[in-house]
C-alpha cells in the first residue's frame, strides 16, 4: 500500500513551535496522511531579513552554514543594537546570527563574537569578588544559572567568562548580562562550550519521567548541539520530553 504523505515547506522550519507535532499527529489519526517538514531554510528569505536589520552599504558578506544553523554576516560597522538583532533573528529563524566583526573595541578588529558584552566604563570596575557576587545575585531567581565563572584576559584586558549548560541558554540572558557589565564595570562573555555530560544526564532523567525506553546511551552531536536517542518504546512521550529539554538546555532532542 502506497504511503500517503504531505511535505510542508516553510521559510524558517527551525523556528516552528513544537506544538505543531500535536497537529501533525491529529492530522494523521484523522486522515491517514503523514506530514513531513522540509528542513531546508529559505536562504533568500533569511538574506532579506538580515538586510532589513542593516543598511545595504554596511553589509560586506552573508554566508549560510546549514550544519551549524548559522548565518555569518560581515559588517563595516556593528550597530549598538546588535544583541537585540541577534536575539530577534534567532527567534524568527531558529538560526544563530554570527557577526565576526563584533569585538572588544569600537573599531573593526575581529577579536570576539556576538557573545562578548562590553562595559561602558571599565575604569569604574568593582572588585573581582564583588563582580562574581553580583552575577550570582542576578541569577538567583532565574531558571538557568552559569555553573562556572572564570576570569580571562584578551589583549591585556580582563573579562569574566560565564559558562552555561550551552551557549544557547546563555544567550537567553543577554539583556541581564549586558546590565551586569554596566553594574560591575567588567566585560563579560558567554562560553561557547557545551556541558555534554549534563545534557545526557538530563535526557536520561526525561526518558525516565516520560517512560521512554531507549536502546543505547544518548548520542551527542557537537555540529548541531543536539542529542539523539534510539527509542524502543514510549514514543508518545517524546514530544513532551523534547519540549522540556529545549527549555532546559536550548538544545534539540531528536529520535534516531
Amino acid at each position: 500500500m502506497e504511503q500517503k504523505k504531505v511535505q510542508l515547506v516553510f521559510d524558517f522550519p527551525h523556528a516552528i513551535d513544537s506544538s505543531i507535532d500535536a497537529v501533525i499527529s491529529r492530522f494523521y489519526e484523522q486522515t491517514g496522511w503523514s506530514i513531513g517538514i522540509n528542513e531546508a531554510m529559505n536562504n533568500n528569505a533569511a538574506e532579506s531579513l538580515i538586510m532589513s536589520y542593516f543598511s545595504m552599504n554596511n553589509v560586506l558578506k552573508i554566508s549560510f552554514h546549514s550544519i551549524m544553523r548559522q548565518a555569518h554576516v560581515v559588517l563595516n560597522q556593528v550597530p549598538a543594537s546588535i544583541h537585540d538583532i541577534i536575539k530577534e533573528f534567532h527567534e524568527k529563524t531558529g538560526w544563530e546570527l554570527i557577526v565576526p566583526s563584533l569585538n572588544l573595541d569600537d573599531g573593526k578588529i575581529g577579536v570576539k563574537n556576538q557573545d562578548y558584552y562590553k562595559t561602558v566604563d571599565p575604569s569604574e570596575a568593582v572588585e573581582q569578588n564583588d563582580a562574581l557576587y553580583l552575577i550570582d545575585y542576578a541569577f538567583e531567581e532565574e531558571m538557568h544559572k552559569p555553573y562556572k565563572k572564570s576570569i580571562k584576559q584578551i589583549e591585556g584586558r580582563k573579562y569574566i567568562e560565564l559558562v552555561f549548560i550551552s551557549p544557547y541558554v546563555g544567550r537567553m540572558y543577554s539583556g541581564q548580562i549586558q546590565d551586569l557589565t554596566r553594574q560591575t564595570g567588567w566585560d563579560m562573555s558567554i562560553s561557547d562550550k557545551v556541558n555534554q555530560n549534563e545534557l545526557i544526564n538530563i535526557v536520561r532523567a526525561l526518558c525516565r519521567k516520560y517512560q521512554i525506553v531507549i536502546k543505547k546511551n544518548p548520542s551527542y552531536h557537537p555540529e548541531s548541539m543536539s542529542i539523539s536517542i534510539d527509542i524502543v518504546s514510549g514514543l508518545e512521550g517524546l514530544m513532551d520530553a523534547r519540549e522540556e529539554f529545549k527549555v532546559m538546555t536550548g538544545c534539540e532532542l531528536n529520535e534516531v
